[in-house]
């Protein structure tokens, strides 16, 4: 089963340039009935424009629900199951509307073009964006913490007060996932 999904992260996104940092997500398919287990998974690497080409090898045919988790974005789930056929290439894109998500649970990141984007700031992945994740991130940033780390929302390299402020937003707002 072949899918090509169009999804970007709010702190890697820069709406000067309409284009974001790259990382890595993994992509669950999960079934459409409760309890919604999951049949399978690949994690792979958005590009700067947040496309990703991915093949499930251990998916059959049939209607599922994408869950995307990322090392500090908020779990966010497809709004409806997506049905996938063997032999077609199904296309996914969060990025063109809020109701993209379940729940609508994503945040307008730009509007010239207009793009939707994961919420970042669940470092801790308890998922909600709270004050645990505000301090996990300051605490950070207090140490100078510079690299691939999970507390660097903007993926500049650098932990610091952009990074805090994105989860401090998103905690106002009582961010958390939702899911069918």
């Amino acid at each position: 089963i072949k899918m090509n999904l169009t999804m970007l992260i709010e702190g890697l996104y820069n709406a000067s340039s309409n284009l974001q940092v790259s990382d890595t997500v993994k992509v669950y398919l999960r079934n459409s009935i409760s309890p919604y287990s999951a049949v399978d998974s690949v994690t792979v690497n958005l590009s700067d424009s947040g496309k990703a080409a991915m093949t499930f090898a251990n998916a059959s045919a049939g209607n599922y629900y994408l869950q995307i988790t990322n090392r500090n974005a908020l779990e966010t789930w497809s709004a409806n199951p997506i049905s996938l056929t063997e032999g077609v290439t199904t296309l996914y894109d969060f990025t063109s509307a809020s109701s993209q998500a379940y729940g609508s649970n994503m945040k307008q990141v730009d509007s010239s073009p207009n793009e939707f984007a994961f919420f970042s700031g669940d470092v801790n992945k308890d998922e909600v964006i709270d004050l645990a994740d505000i301090v996990s991130i300051f605490n950070e940033a207090n140490a100078f913490a510079t690299g691939y780390v999970v507390a660097d929302l903007t993926g500049d390299g650098f932990v610091d007060l952009s990074d805090v402020t994105i989860a401090f937003n998103n905690s106002n707002v009582f961010v958390s996932v939702i899911r069918p």
